[in-house]
């Protein structure tokens, strides 16, 4: 057993190598202008070794913290109004701070993430409250 989570590490740890390596040379992606970065192979390499390093993340993540199991169990109303929103607050860095969508720099990019998430929260429980239908639950 403890041979197979050493190995199990190592591999983790290249997976994750991989990721870095793979984003870091096929460099930004910007879907609101088309473009996959330098290199679409990169492009699909980083994506895979990315969602398997999520995976394994998420497996050391200790069960029972009730806001990601709120955000869970919620992720279809998630995935149906978080792109309405990220606009929204890329709207709002324009007309209010005035800064440009192509110059946001990474922690503007995490603060929209975050907030975005946050933001579906009032959505998901209003769903869930009223129209539960829309995502499949009865009421």
């Amino acid at each position: 057993l403890n041979d197979r989570k050493r190995w199990e590490s190592i591999a983790n740890k290249i997976i994750f190598t991989g990721f870095i390596f793979s984003s870091y040379f096929n460099g930004t992606c910007n879907f609101d202008a088309g473009s996959c970065g330098n290199n679409l192979v990169l492009f699909y390499i980083a994506g895979c070794l990315g969602s398997l390093s999520l995976l394994e993340l998420s497996k050391i993540i200790p069960k029972g913290i009730k806001t990601l199991s709120y955000i869970g169990q919620n992720t279809l109303t998630i995935v149906g109004v978080h792109i309405t929103l990220i606009y929204v607050c890329k709207a709002f860095l324009v007309v209010i701070l005035g800064i440009q969508p192509d110059s946001f720099p990474i922690y503007i990019s995490i603060i929209i993430s975050i907030l975005v998430v946050l933001l579906c929260c009032p959505v998901a429980w209003f769903i869930n409250k009223y129209i539960p239908f829309v995502v499949g639950k009865s009421k």
